[in-house]
């Protein structure tokens, strides 16, 4: 089984990531003469099985990184794909480095990393995009999916999670590259796609 770790980063430091017994593929969201060393203080060199990709300027966070590596990748995915942000050990969504090994070594379509939460198609409440207007999942998800609305998704809390390759192309490429013409133009997307990700790698045995 062949894993590999890609990592969202906009100026966080990566030591964490630095003992993960897996290839490391990290889009950078910094253009480099405004960005910051990716190991604390510069000290020593990358690990060979990192991959460093320049993806500025941040237009969709995380989302944009998950997305551009699927298309990018879609013949070439591993089997098994831990999808994280660059403060995964340190921000608001902590999760342990153990947790990712683990996730990546299971057998599930899909591993939510950290903690997960339920929302309607107003994704909570609270993020509006920069016309005042909330998240619409509802719409969002019948414009990448073809599909209604649930009514209610579940979603991971940071939208760290780890997706087996079958899961991923369980959907036509098609719907990705939906998902990220979205995320070229809509202001909310990274939230919405967050709240959207479990539906979209849905698949039997993935709640």
């Amino acid at each position: 089984m062949r894993a590999e770790v890609v990592i969202a980063r906009y100026r966080e430091a990566l030591d964490w990531a630095v003992g993960l017994p897996y290839p490391v593929v990290i889009y950078n969201h910094m253009p480099p003469e405004e960005d910051c060393p990716l190991l604390d203080g510069g000290k020593g060199p990358l690990p060979d099985n990192w991959t460093c990709i320049g993806l500025a300027p941040n237009i969709g966070r995380e989302a944009h990184c998950y997305l551009t590596h699927i298309l990018d990748r879609w013949e070439s995915l591993a089997d098994r794909t831990a999808f994280l942000q660059g403060d995964a050990l340190a921000g608001p969504h902590i999760i342990g480095v153990g947790e990712i090994g683990a996730a990546l070594k299971g057998a599930e379509p899909v591993r939510v990393l950290g903690d997960a939460l339920a929302c309607g198609a107003d994704g909570g409440g609270g993020i509006k995009d920069m016309d005042g207007a909330a998240m619409d999942l509802a719409a969002a998800h019948e414009l990448i999916l073809g599909a209604p609305f649930p009514g209610t998704v579940k979603f991971p809390v940071g939208a760290q999670m780890v997706v087996s390759r079958d899961a991923i192309l369980a959907r036509p490429r098609e719907v990705y590259e939906r998902a990220l013409e979205y995320v070229e133009v809509e202001s909310t997307a990274a939230w919405v796609l967050e709240r959207l990700w479990l539906e979209i790698f849905k698949t039997e045995g993935a709640e």
